[in-house]
């Protein structure tokens, strides 16, 4: 059968360039898809700046944020790069600070997803002067309003140790670290949690060491029995000591009992999530007392053993 491939119209091919002939189609048959999609996006998109930039009419202007949004919550492919690209991002900073707690809330939200893309696309709303709006957003009167704004800020976080510094000099860590201790919404104090640990999950270069020394003060007074809020506040002290040792003996007396107390919480009682035990793991590595060491194993391998934990 082999044979009969090199012969008559398939003569001088085998079956391996023919099936990479059919590799290479499929492959520009999927990009010029992505164009397509790319190509509508924008036009969509495009459509929808100037009824966003439309103060004039309320209503149009809500109905597009909404469409908007939705387009960037599309499950495959969002289109953020299409969002930059029609230039709407300007107004959408604008509108943060607009007095329709609704507006804001569908601009924050917006402004969340495209910061969760690729570092270039998370920048550019850093670019566009989001921050400090986003930061007064933090005050908000509604629910939904913070949560939103911490989100994003938390995606400038997260993203690298640049944009986290940008975000440190105009004291938001201070900010999220005083909703740490006096935050009552417990989905709030969950999204919360997470954007103080994303304060320092990077470590080239580490936070400042007055912040760290400074948000450990706060960790340590979290009194937050929610395991993923606990789960979030072992990472943020993981990280912290990972960055050095200069603050390792502090995390040890300090937070010694406090790791150990909270690896002794049976797992399918506290309905302790499996990061929860990562951070611990994450403590064990920088641990130095062999006696730290073997008691937190021991207390660990109950949870170890239970179906629900991975």
């Amino acid at each position: 059968m082999a044979d009969r491939m090199t012969q008559y119209k398939f003569k001088g091919r085998d079956t391996e360039t023919m099936r990479g002939k059919r590799r290479d189609f499929a492959v520009s048959l999927r990009k010029d898809k992505r164009k397509e999609k790319f190509d509508a996006d924008g036009q969509a998109i495009a459509a929808l700046r100037p009824k966003i930039e439309n103060d004039a009419d309320p209503a149009t202007q809500m109905e597009a944020l909404v469409q908007l949004r939705r387009l960037l919550a599309a499950p495959k492919e969002l289109p953020i790069q299409a969002t930059l690209e029609s230039g709407v991002i300007g107004k959408l900073v604008q509108l943060l600070g607009h007095q329709n707690s609704d507006v804001q809330y569908e601009t924050a939200w917006i402004l969340t997803n495209i910061s969760s893309g690729k570092p270039h696309q998370t920048a550019a709303v850093v670019e566009a002067q989001a921050i400090i709006p986003l930061c007064h957003l933090l005050s908000s009167p509604h629910g939904k309003v913070k949560d939103q704004a911490c989100w994003c800020l938390g995606n400038i976080a997260g993203d690298g140790a640049m944009l986290r510094d940008t975000l440190i000099q105009v004291g938001a860590l201070e900010r999220f670290l005083q909703m740490l201790c006096e935050e009552q919404d417990l989905d709030l104090l969950r999204n919360v949690s997470w954007t103080v640990s994303n304060f320092f999950r990077w470590k080239n270069p580490p936070a400042p060491f007055e912040k760290m020394s400074m948000s450990l003060e706060v960790l340590r007074n979290c009194l937050s029995e929610d395991p993923e809020v606990l789960s979030n506040v072992c990472w943020a002290i993981c990280y912290i000591a990972e960055s050095g040792e200069e603050l390792l003996d502090t995390i040890l007396k300090t937070y010694g009992a406090y790791f150990m107390s909270l690896l002794s919480l049976p797992s399918h009682d506290a309905q302790l999530s499996h990061r929860l035990y990562l951070g611990a793991i994450g403590w064990l590595r920088i641990a130095s007392s062999p006696l730290l060491i073997g008691f937190s194993l021991w207390l660990m391998a109950p949870a170890a053993c239970h179906p629900y934990s991975r």
